[in-house]
């Protein structure tokens, strides 16, 4: 299995530095196999075609940029932090993907199944994230106001306010600004210890019950 998995990473890797170079559509199966000196045997045992490989490495990027992303959050303290940190890494991420070889950004982008099924995996393992640490925090007593049902509902809410700023935002220190803000506001609403009833009800400081808008 090591020497399986050591032969697909050389495989990947040397995949990679040629879509880099010449694109996807102009590197060839044999090319790959040079490449990664392998033969073209041992490349179509582990690959159908070429679209499977570029697949791969696709996908070997968003695993790698997790676990960064895994290690980074694991050394911040505080929850709220720990979310904050995950959205800048993910959208600096998203930046760098977004600068890629322009060849090779077009021909991915031409290919809507590849990109669906990428984009997929991509908020799969993003979800995986964000879930644990709420619920991490929840049980630490950060986020008083997240119930046990809330969590897949916050974790979408996060997920789309990070596509909406990435289709606008590169990440400086202007940009780091307003996230804050963001993440502050949208963060806060799990701290909260009264929550509204079903109806849509919220207690005052008071005691008192604000009336409903019929």
């Amino acid at each position: 299995m090591i020497n399986e998995d050591l032969t697909k990473a050389e495989i990947l890797k040397s995949a990679d530095s040629l879509f880099q170079k010449w694109g996807f559509l102009k590197t060839t199966m044999e090319d790959i196999a040079r490449e990664a000196g392998k033969s073209k045997c041992t490349l179509y045992h582990y690959y159908k075609n070429k679209e499977e490989v570029l697949e791969a490495v696709a996908r070997d990027h968003i695993l790698r940029s997790i676990a960064k992303a895994k290690a980074r959050i694991a050394k911040v303290e505080g929850y709220q932090n720990k979310v904050k940190i995950y959205f800048y890494l993910s959208l600096s991420h998203m930046r760098q993907m977004s600068i890629l070889n322009d060849v090779l950004r077009r021909e991915i982008m031409s290919e809507k199944g590849l990109l669906r099924k990428l984009a997929k995996f991509h908020d799969e393992q993003e979800a995986e994230i964000i879930d644990s640490i709420l619920r991490e925090g929840r049980q630490e007593g950060e986020f008083q106001g997240l119930t046990e049902e809330d969590i897949p509902a916050a974790v979408r809410a996060i997920m789309l306010v990070k596509r909406s700023l990435a289709m606008n935002m590169f990440i400086d220190n202007k940009d780091k600004e307003s996230i804050d803000v963001i993440m502050k506001f949208l963060l806060s609403g799990f701290n909260l210890k009264s929550k509204p009833d079903k109806y849509g009800d919220r207690k005052q400081s008071t005691g008192k019950q604000v009336s409903k808008i019929n």
